[in-house]
Formats: structure tokens, sequence, C-alpha cells
């Protein structure tokens, strides 16, 4: 089996709070994402593996947060960590040694984000293979569906529609259209059309909370001969489904009609939520609205997910600013419930290891307490470290996803980060050229200007800090040899 070198870029930033720290005569406190992840790869070192599985979408949802890490600090071990369980599972040629397109699992699909991330920081073409690979999965005839065009969760789930495929499967579907397909329309559609299916048949009219899953032969044993949902509202359920919200939005123009219609859906989702978070560790539990039930307890992986969820829609302006009270309150109940620390080591505890629906997993309240409750569990761990990300970054972050409108978008992407400001550029080289980047404001003034000096065929990446401009639209240039590529930019500030 073939497999790369992995590269170790400069962690410039992390280096630079370092002199800052060390000349300030103050020792640098480590932030709690960076203390977990740290853990993460002390107790695991590369690759991480579920159960020694290595590609599952356990593992893709700890990478998404090994990839906010490295976005946000530029610490090379990160980006080392993502490369290294990636590839234990993809190789240099595009193949894949687990992942298999014709089980028709949403599942699979998640860790193939973590795969577009790295072609987009190498520009490696086996990660383009694998990823094209994974995207045909989602195409109109393969991935079986319901009447309504709703995927099944997976193959071997007939007609049923979980809240947990979303997660799975959207994000990444997202981001290769806004990457690839330049937000299709069609595209966008479709992915949209899951999250209003499952809201349309799952979410319950008196509490506004959504059940598990949804049979729509109603035939399954789970569910009710009526509705065909399931059961109970599961914490973690909709905890993948309210991630998936709030990262799906960071990939929808802000011009597409139907951008509106899942801020709406997340609008009613954090609202009825938050009516369950329990007054005094500010934390959720696992059966969500049977607090007061003996066997129920709080739970960490839905606690986290819906803290993350609550920070970052706040911080976005998807809902109003008070949902940041619920937000503080519940990552103080994370950080007092399950999270300690041992010697610099991080535990994250009280995580329900697994739970489905099937004839033996019936969906009931004793069902899901039931379950086996483990620590350390990579479905807690990942949406901790973002939770704890948009917490450390709350102070600063920006209130909107910029927008890069770019003309001759095939020699150059632009992709902004909100948080940092960071601006990335990607060029695709047909030949060396030398190449130039500049920026201007709108009336024409130079802001900005870097030379690259002279690039090699291929794929490169070169970065340029924002966060330092206020709110405005910018003119992006980027000079390939004789072709001045422009990106228009609107910068949130």
């Amino acid at each position: 089996m073939s497999k790369r070198n992995s590269s170790k870029p400069a962690a410039a930033f992390a280096c630079f709070l370092a002199v800052i720290m060390t000349v300030a005569g103050v020792p640098a406190q480590t932030p709690m994402s960076q203390k977990t992840a740290n853990s993460i790869m002390s107790r695991n070192p590369a690759p991480y593996t579920d159960g020694g599985r290595t590609w599952s979408y356990v593992i893709g949802t700890v990478l998404k947060a090994f990839q906010e890490l490295y976005l946000r600090t530029d610490n090379a071990a990160y980006l080392t960590y993502i490369r290294n369980t990636v590839d234990a599972e993809v190789n240099s040629n595009g193949t894949m040694n687990k992942y298999k397109v014709t089980e028709y699992n949403l599942d699979q699909v998640r860790e193939g984000a973590s795969v577009l991330f790295l072609y987009l920081k190498t520009g490696e073409a086996g990660y383009k293979t694998a990823i094209d690979l994974i995207r045909t999965q989602l195409n109109v005839g393969q991935q079986p569906r319901t009447s309504e065009g709703g995927f099944w969760h997976k193959q071997v789930y007939r007609f049923q529609m979980w809240q947990d495929g979303l997660y799975m499967a959207e994000p990444f579907y997202a981001e290769y259209s806004k990457t690839f397909n330049n937000a299709d329309t069609a595209d966008l559609n479709d992915i949209v059309k899951q999250f209003i299916l499952m809201e349309k048949h799952a979410r319950d009219s008196a509490t506004g909370l959504i059940y598990h899953g949804w049979d729509e032969r109603k035939e399954q044993s789970w569910a009710d001969k009526v509705t065909g949902c399931s059961k109970s509202f599961w914490g973690r359920a909709m905890g993948w489904y309210a991630m998936a919200l709030v990262d799906v939005l960071d990939y929808l123009p802000s011009t597409y009609a139907k951008r509106d219609d899942l801020i709406a859906i997340l609008q009613r989702l954090t609202s009825a939520l938050v009516n369950y978070q329990d007054s005094v560790s500010g934390c959720w539990y696992q059966v969500v609205d049977q607090g007061d039930r003996t066997g129920n307890y709080l739970e960490s992986s839905a606690t986290s997910m819906y803290v993350y969820t609550l920070f970052k829609a706040v911080r976005l302006g998807y809902i109003d600013q008070s949902f940041q009270t619920a937000a503080l309150k519940g990552y103080q109940g994370i950080l007092t419930t399950f999270v300690t620390e041992n010697g610099g080591s991080i535990t994250v505890s009280k995580t329900c290891q697994s739970a489905g629906l099937s004839d033996d997993r019936n969906g009931t309240f004793e069902y899901y307490i039931n379950e086996s409750v483990v620590s350390n569990d990579g479905k807690a761990l990942g949406p901790f470290i973002l939770a704890s990300l948009e917490y450390e970054n709350r102070t600063t972050a920006r209130p909107a996803v910029p927008e890069v409108h770019t003309i001759n978008r095939g020699r150059s992407n632009v992709f902004i980060d909100a948080c940092t400001g960071r601006v990335t550029v990607r060029f695709s080289l047909a030949q060396q050229s030398a190449v130039s980047l500049g920026l201007f404001s709108i009336d024409g003034k130079e802001l900005l200007r870097r030379d690259c000096g002279s690039l090699q065929q291929g794929v490169h990446l070169q970065a340029i800090d924002m966060s330092h401009f206020s709110a405005g639209v910018y003119l992006l240039k980027s000079l390939i040899g004789d072709l001045s590529v422009c990106s228009v930019i609107h910068f949130s500030g």
C-alpha cells in the first residue's frame, strides 16, 4: 500500500505566541481546545482509529475539530495528525482501503470532508480522486431515496431518514459543490431538501424537538404506525442535525433563495433545545425531554454539540444574541460535569457509546438510557473541541461568513476563514509562472502586495491575514504570469 510522507510546515503562529509570552515573562496557558486535542494525540498517536477502523464517521468528527484547530493556530502538528489519519485509508493514487460506494451508507461520507480539506491544502491528485469517488455516492440514482428525494440513512435501512445522516453527508456535499461546482443550485436544492424533509416528518409540534428517525413506509418495529417517527427525542441525534445546519450554512451564498429556510429551521430547533437545558447543570439529558425520569443522565456529546451550535449560530447572526447565555451556561456545564484533567491530560466522560434504530434497538426511553456510557469517545471529543474553539474565539469572531466572487475561477480559488480573517488563495498552474498577489480597496488603492516568486507547475497555496481590515468590499488581484485573476471579497470585518 503506497503512503505519503507527511508535510511539516513551520508553525509560525505558535512560535510567535511563544516569543511574546517569553518576553512578557508570563507562561503561556494552553487553551482547552488545544489541551483536548493534545490529549487525543497523546493517547492515540496517528492514525486516529475508531475501534480499529481507519474510516468512519467518528474519525471524521474528530478530524473536523483538528481541521478547525489547525486553521486557527497554524500548528503543523494538527495538520500532520489529520494527514497521517487520512493516509491510513486513502492511498497516494486515490484508492481507498475500506470505503465502498456500493454500501450506500451516509455514515461513510463524513470523513470525506477531511480528504477534501487535505486536497485544498496540498493539491495532491490522489485526494481529489478519493473525494470525487465519495461524491458519486450522493448522485441521483445512487444513494437510495424516499419518494420525496430524502436520502435513506443506509441502503440496509430501507425508506428511513435519520437525523444522524444530515451531519454525515450534507456538509461534505455542500463544500464539494462550492469548491468544484460553483455552488450549483441543483446541488444546493438537494442539500436543503434533506433538512426540510427531516423536519417536516420528524418534528414534534408540541415540543419543537425532532425524533431520531422516520420511516416513510411505517413498517419498522420502532416506527409509529401513524407518523412513522421513532419513539423518543435522543440527544445526540438532534446534535448531529444542529451541527449540520450551522456548518452547511458556511457554504450557501447569501443570495441563494433557500438559505433563509435553513436559518428558520435552525432558529426553531435552537429555541426548542434551550427549553430543555437543565437549569442546574446547564447540560442536556440523554433523552432530552425526560430529565426528571429515573435512569436518565446528563450526556456529554449532545451537550457539546448543542453548545457548539449555539455559539456559532450567535456569532454568525443566525439566532438572537440572547442565546449566548445558554451557550455560556452549557459550556461551563461541560467543564463542570464531564471534563476532568489529570497531569495535563483531558478526559471527557458520560458519553453514550452508540445508539440506533432496528428491531433490537426500539427507540424507547429504556433503550436509550441503557446503552453503554463511555469516556473519551470521539463523538464527544470532536464537538467539545469545536465548542471550546467557539468559546475561546467568541470575543473576536466575526458576525458573518465573508463572500468571494472570482472571475476566471478555474485558475484561482479564494477561501476565507470567517473567525480568523485568514484568506487562502489556491493556484493551479499549468506551467511555471511568476505569481504575485495584490489587495486593493474598492476605489483602487493598493493596500497590500505579496510577490510569491516563480512557482512550479502544480497547485500552490498562499495566505493573507485580513484580520486587521475593517468590513467592506475589497479586490484581490492574483497575477499569474501575464494573466490577472480578480476576486471581489465582501469582507465582514
